[in-house]
């Protein structure tokens, strides 16, 4: 179909409207400043300090100085310091001494409770209100706040310390103290209450009011410290490996599956001859997730319903059908007086509310402060806004019971998670800040929410400059849903998770999806930066993006630093993202993921950085690195650096890795639209992995650079393998669904200063210097229902593929997420939700340039006013198939937001360039003769957005011409509600204009069209159905952040110092200029085998590889890698098998045919020899040489290998 352009002569009122238009905004174009050809960057605002009011949400709000790469890489924790900021109404909080019955009013009649605390009576009880409480410092305030009072615009609620009042921290505690009461057992005593006999004279005990089953002791040290003290256990162990915990636990000798109780098997260890011996204890084990044995969801706990003594088995209550313990995992039981046999071990009576306490001989508890966790949630916000919770410390909180997590079929109840925390956000609350606090020391989570109603919102939510310390069951948790499965949703945006400090998170889960530092599930709008997390059993920080209709999804994980994660579990990330983006992942550390796979005794599905079915995620600036050990395969503990499963549209570029067994892996049968960019990977094993490399549309591997000892550049599981750039660059060549020309480089030379010590500056000679590429990350825009970036499809360059992902209210639930555009994996043509593609008659490859955003692609298409790109109306409306709990289900295609205009807001953005001369034609738009939107051109090569209804049009026309044949980004709003109109160009305000009047639908019949008329090229295109505010945004943050950001810049935000980005997250800051690259093929040890039939030897000027065994009279192939350098000119390649005689003089027995090599070529060169049946090959050796004529004779290189017979 022929498309031509939409605009056509407006009235002589309408050319008037224009005028004025233009007038208003003639200030605006005196300022405005054409980029050049390469688009210069947009200078941001200048700000005050690091971390001034107004700056773009994207700058960063770590200070520069915690971003350390002089040296070994580091991401220091630096929280801004607490500072006292009283609101206009106080009151005065003193556990210790203060009255309820008093006013509160100054530090001499204070409370001592909190209007919040059921506890509190007279005035205290009487005095809620939008008040700052504050808590004197030195005293421990024990109870449990329920807040129901909101602040107001200016003043908030505020629970808070004042340093000049007390010394010490204000605690805030949910555990009950104890400071007397204990009585010592009698032996007969001890005896009747199934204590063990070498307790005896040691036990003590006292009865605990209320009826909270305490799940945590700890011991009040005289500097304010906690000691936890061990449930009463067996065997009893401790930590003495830093990542294998289960030295000391039992191990489990088989297992009998079953639902809902499973049966394991250990005879050796469980030999109590008693029937009851170990019935009613809790049994922690290590369990296997759903997805296979090696998937571990680390130790939970589980109740023993009955023990077997013949069989020394137990009977053991599960979680889910599906996921069991395996055979020889870890074990060890709990709970049980039986097991009080050493000292500091306690166990309580919940029928008797006694707690009995082992210590050594001599001591007396009544002497020392103890403290039982006793309040599941110590601070409670329900349906609260306005709420400052600051310079507290928050300690001794309990959990539920351990042995009752949700069953499989039980979905409908709450998760355990939610009901424990230091503070818990219940309900719809927004516009908190929790900040400068010390969470510590709690059997329960740091901060939590919880779901009570269906669409309820948790949105702007401050969380900073807080500690969190020896949680049980993770840090800050945060979840759209309460139950597992069935429930209320609710909607979880704008969280601000930064500076905060997390240690030892997890490392008594008593749930599979917890134990993490931060968990995010379903957020449409966060921020987690500048945060360190040291030791976690799970992900350091876990976050799945999106969930229900998303408009705005705008995810940043930034300038974080992980280390040691993964400590009880496997199959996740150090850092990972789930779901919808736009996620932004960079600047962050990601060191040591763990995945201490127990029952195995390996590190196994451990990733520093996971994106797990995630779509539109971008990993950029990041570095990872794992710990080399004995005790690991291959001598590296660390699985991959960066590893995909189920993913679209994602792009990672300019990472830096080292010591992985791979480096970046995609697998699965999902995956589309992937990039791999500019990365820089050190001394790891298999570096480069995607299992559908023929099947997906697009996929590009470019400038990317390998250093150190490795296997393959490319490894993929029961595929192909090559060992050199040269061999895989061939491979990707072949391809039409591969972008770039070349997947980079192989280096033998030192690329950084020191990885050994993680400084990964480029040396002065590194390979890595100005070999990077130039990226375009867009900011994420609300409701963006078309996006294009025009790279070359060379499948069919006659269309252009769409990277738009809207996730609307239909694609609702996990199996729609896999439908989302994908055609090759759908098991019907409609059974996805359909793409926004543009399609053109007449485009070749040859119409596709480099343009200005993108240096390794072809990504900018030209238009000679003639060829047209549309994407047909009847796709637009179509009805769909999604399937719904394996049914099928027609969605109506009008359901579907997409290019199609009502009488919604919306926007245009492009980057583009005129030819010079050219006048009219369309940019972008839809539109008939009746109604419709059209962005294009005017007869004098203006700017100009036509809006069409009942067949009247409005044009808002810019002043200023563009076709000076530059590049331009312009961008035009539409504001219904506003009922204006705003045209841009390079991110300035240019026209203004008036839209139709409310309720007027733009909506038409006609195909959506790109380019009619238009002469020139397009490098980016997006449609978005909302303004610059509904996204959260405005133009200069826009600007700011995709012309001037974070993926221009290195890990510590340095712009490139020559020409372009050095490979990998670091700029050097100096050196520019490319630098030679010298390369030798795989140097891998003679052990290490290639399969079962082969080794590699290595050699100074290469590699060799050959059968480890040679048959007489049977051929072989010798295959011969030459470096970089290696070969000076021409040179002639001889490999002959040789037997040396009785007079040590060597015969040939088989020769091979000589071969030209290639100086500076690394490609493996194959020869074939065939020796004799019935030779002897006792002293015989494969020789190979190089050489002007491929003898022995003036060798520029050569090697005898001795090989074996059978």
């Amino acid at each position: 179909m022929r498309h031509a352009s939409f605009f056509f002569d407006a009235s002589r009122s309408g050319r008037l409207c224009a005028l004025v238009s233009e007038l208003l905004a003639l200030l605006a174009l005196l300022t405005l400043l054409a980029w050049s050809p390469a688009l210069e960057a947009v200078e941001p605002s200048p700000t005050v300090g690091w971390e001034a009011a107004l700056l773009p949400e994207w700058a960063s709000p770590v200070p520069p100085e915690a971003l350390v790469v002089d040296g070994p890489a580091e991401i220091r924790w630096m929280p801004k310091p607490f500072a006292f900021t009283p609101g206009r109404s106080v009151r005065f909080i003193d556990f210790a001494a203060g009255d309820d019955g008093k006013d509160g009013l100054t530090q001499a009649t204070a409370w001592r409770h909190h209007p919040w605390d059921p506890a509190a009576g007279g005035s205290a009880a009487a005095g809620n209100g939008v008040h700052t409480y504050v808590f004197k410092r030195g005293v421990i305030y024990r109870g449990q706040l329920i807040g129901t009072q909101s602040g107001t615009a200016d003043e908030p609620v505020q629970l808070t310390s004042d340093p000049a009042w007390g010394t010490g921290e204000a605690v805030i505690a949910g555990s009950l103290g104890i400071t007397s009461g204990w009585t010592q057992a009698t032996a007969a005593a001890s005896k009747t209450t199934g204590m063990p006999t070498v307790a005896a004279g040691r036990l003590w005990s006292v009865t605990l009011p209320g009826a909270q089953v305490p799940r945590a002791l700890w011991r009040l040290m005289a500097d304010g410290t906690r000691q936890r003290l061990p449930l009463a256990r067996w065997p009893d162990w401790n930590i003495e490996h830093p990542y294998n915990h289960f030295t000391q636990w039992l191990r489990v000798q088989r297992v009998e599956k079953g639902w809902p109780s499973t049966t394991i098997f250990a005879p050796k260890v469980l030999t109590a001859p008693e029937k009851d011996a170990y019935r009613g204890a809790t049994v922690w084990m290590d369990h296997a997730n759903t997805s296979g044995e090696f998937s571990i969801m680390g130790p939970l706990p589980a109740a023993a319903a009955s023990y077997n003594p013949e069989k020394g088995s137990l009977r053991i209550l599960i979680d889910h059908p599906r996921r069991h313990p395996n055979a020889n995992a870890p074990f060890f039981l709990e709970n049980l007086p039986r097991f009080l046999d050493q000292p500091d071990e306690w166990w309580f009576d919940a029928k008797e509310s006694r707690l009995w306490l082992r210590l050594a001989d001599g001591n007396d508890p009544n002497a020392s402060v103890l403290e039982a966790a006793q309040h599941q949630v110590i601070i409670d916000l329900r349906d609260v806004s306005r709420v400052v919770i600051s310079g507290l410390t928050l300690t001794g909180g309990n959990c539920p019971e351990l042995t009752k997590a949700p069953g499989g079929g039980d979905w409908e109840r709450v998760m355990p998670i939610r009901q424990m925390a230091a503070v818990r956000f219940s309900g719809a609350c927004h516009d908190l800040t929790l900040a400068n606090l010390a969470i510590m020391h709690s059997a329960g989570a740091g901060i939590v929410n919880l779901v009570t109603v269906q669409d309820q919102v948790l949105e702007r939510i401050d969380i900073r400059d807080s500690r969190f310390a020896d949680l049980d069951n993770g840090g800050i948790d945060l979840n759209r849903r309460s139950t597992a499965i069935k429930g209320p949703s609710a909607v979880l945006t704008d969280l601000r998770l930064w500076r905060n400090h997390f240690s030892d998170m997890g490392l008594r889960c008593s749930q599979p999806q917890a134990g993490q530092g931060i968990n995010l599930q379903g957020v449409w709008v966060a921020d987690i930066a500048g945060n360190v997390v040291k030791r976690s059993a799970a992900q350091g920080i876990n976050v799945v993006g999106g969930g229900g209709a998303a408009p705005l999804v705008r995810i940043q994980i930034r300038h974080n630093q992980v280390v040691d994660t993964l400590l009880h579990k496997t199959d996740f990330g150090g850092i990972e993202f789930w779901g919808s983006g736009p996620c932004y992942v960079y600047g962050n550390i990601s060191a040591n993921p763990v995945g201490f796979v127990a029952h195995r005794n390996i590190y196994h599905k451990n990733e520093a950085f996971y994106f797990d079915h995630g779509l539109k995620g971008y990993l950029f600036n990041n570095l990872g690195w794992s710990e080399r050990r004995a005790d690991a395969y291959r001598g590296v503990m660390g699985s991959t650096f960066f590893k995909e499963v189920r993913n679209r549209w994602n792009q990672a570029f300019h990472n830096t890795a080292c010591d992985f067994r791979g480096m970046q892996a995609h697998e699965g049968a999902h995956g589309d639209q992937q990039h791999y960019l500019g990365n820089l990977f050190l001394n790891g094993a298999n570096h480069l992995s995607f299992w559908r490399l023929d099947q997906a549309q697009e996929i590009a591997y470019a400038n990317n650079l390998v250093a150190g000892p490795y296997l393959q550049i490319y490894n993929r599981w029961q595929g192909d393998k090559f060992s050199t750039a040269e061999q895989l660059n061939a491979r990707l060549a072949a391809q039409s669904n591969h972008l770039s020309d070349a997947v980079g480089w192989i280096s033998d030379d030192p690329t950084v200063r020191d990885s050994a010590k993680r400084d990964f500056r480029p040396s002065d000679t590194s390979a890595a210097i100005d070999r990077g590429v130039k990226v375009f990350v867009p900011w994420s825009l609300a409701a963006t229902v078309g996006e294009w970036h025009f790279r070359l499809h060379r499948r069919d360059p006659a269309t252009v593929l769409g990277y738009d992902l809207y996730v609307q209210g239909f694609a609702e639930g996990k199996t729609s997420l896999y439908q989302l555009p994908m055609p090759e994996e759908a098991e019907q043509d409609d059974d996805r939700i359909p793409g926004n593609d543009l399609s053109g008659a007449g485009f070749t490859a040859d119409d596709y340039v480099v343009g200005p955003l993108e240096d390794w692609v072809r990504g900018a298409l030209r238009f000679d006013g003639k060829r047209t790109l549309a994407m047909p109306h009847a796709g637009l409306v179509r009805d769909f198939t999604l399937t719904r709990d394996k049914q099928p289900v027609v969605i109506p295609g009008g359901d579907r937001a997409t290019v199609e205009m009502q009488d919604n807001a919306f926007l245009i953005e492009a980057v583009l360039r005129v030819e010079p001369g050219h006048r009219g034609g369309t940019i972008a738009g839809k539109m008939d003769a009746k109604a419709g939107y059209a962005l294009g051109l005017d007869d004098a090569g203006r700017l100009q957005l036509a809006l069409r209804h009942d067949g009247q049009q409005v044009l808002t026309v810019a002043r200023v011409s563009l076709d000076d044949g530059r590049w331009h980004q312009v961008l035009a709003e539409v504001d219904r509600t506003a009922h204006v109109v705003r045209l841009y160009i390079d991110g300035v305000a240019v026209a203004t204009g008036r839209t139709p009047v409310s309720g007027v639908s733009l909506a038409n019949t006609a195909d959506f069209v790109v380019g009619a008329g238009f002469a020139g090229a397009i490098d980016y295109l997006r449609v978005a159905r909302g303004t610059l505010a509904d996204s959260r945004t405005s133009i200069s943050e826009l600007m700011s952040w995709q012309f001037n950001g974070p993926a221009l810049r290195d890990f510590t935000g340095r712009a490139p110092t020559g020409g372009r980005r050095d490979i990998g997250a670091i700029e050097h800051p100096t050196v520019s200029g490319q630098q030679a690259i010298r390369y030798t093929p795989p140097v891998i040890a003679d052990d290490q085998v290639v399969d079962d039939a082969r080794q590699i030897i290595a050699q100074p000027w290469g590699s060799v590889s050959l059968p480890r065994v040679i048959v007489p009279g049977s051929a072989f192939d010798v295959v011969v890698s030459f470096g970089t350098e290696s070969i000076a000119g021409q040179a002639l390649l001889g490999v002959d098998l040789v037997v040396v005689g009785a007079e040590r003089k060597p015969t040939v027995v088989a020769a091979g045919p000589r071969i030209a090599v290639t100086a500076g070529v690394t490609t493996p060169y194959t020869v074939r020899l065939q020796p004799p049946a019935g030779v002897d090959l006792t002293k015989a050796v494969v020789r190979i040489v190089a050489s002007r004529d491929g003898t022995t004779a003036g060798a520029e290189q050569s090697a005898e290998i001795a090989v074996k017979r059978p």
